[in-house]
């Protein structure tokens, strides 16, 4: 609880600043007993509530009502129209084809999926969420990045952007690759991630801009 609630109290420097969406991570979801072994144990809802997101990050819709592990925002900004789905880590199957549902929903907006681990320290698609003792619980499933792309970014023609964390590169870079989905479209995917560097990153963060030309 006080590392949540010094997140807490990191992150709402942001509040009615920029709007902002949150992706949870192993280590938010680790239960009593330590470890992800199971789904649900997370204390994300506790402090970055649905309301809480409704206010400050634009929230649209839940998978699962009450609860913040799987959601999506509505961004619209001046004439661009984003769509930002936020998966919780190794997504499990229902999540995967809540998320597609979604993005097949909204055609007009350009769809950036935040998951915690997709790319490798390598900017390779990883599928280090499969050693999980997540992956061992046959009460769940769990989707690897290259499901994930298979599923939903790959068939859908506004997919755009992924970014993930999770896997540290051996030197403080920004890992990518530049795909391209069913339509031809360029899916761009980072990870980012310092948390192999000096106090833990040194607060590092990572600033995308996105040009008129489309360039990134």
């Amino acid at each position: 609880p006080a590392q949540w609630d010094n997140a807490f109290a990191s992150m709402s420097l942001l509040n009615d600043v920029v709007p902002y969406v949150i992706s949870i991570g192993n280590h938010d979801m680790v239960g009593p007993q330590g470890g992800v072994t199971r789904r649900g144990d997370t204390l994300v809802n506790s402090y970055f509530s649905v309301d809480h997101a409704r206010r400050y990050g634009n929230l649209a819709g839940t998978l699962v009502p009450g609860r913040i592990e799987n959601h999506y925002a509505l961004l619209d900004i001046g004439s661009d129209r984003y769509l930002v789905i936020s998966l919780e880590f190794a997504p499990p199957d229902e999540a995967v084809e809540w998320a597609r549902r979604v993005a097949e929903q909204h055609p007009e907006y350009d769809v950036i999926l935040l998951t915690h681990s997709y790319l490798s320290g390598s900017g390779r698609r990883s599928s280090n969420m499969l050693n999980s003792p997540l992956a061992e619980n046959p009460d769940t499933t769990v989707n690897t990045a290259a499901t994930m792309w298979s599923k939903i970014l790959y068939p859908l023609p506004n997919s755009f952007m992924v970014v993930g964390g999770h896997s540290a590169p051996k030197a403080p870079t920004v890992p990518y690759q530049l795909q391209r989905n069913a339509a031809g479209r360029r899916v761009f995917e980072f990870v980012f991630d310092w948390q192999d560097e000096p106090n833990g990153g040194s607060g590092w963060l990572g600033l995308i801009t996105f040009r008129p030309d489309g360039a990134i």
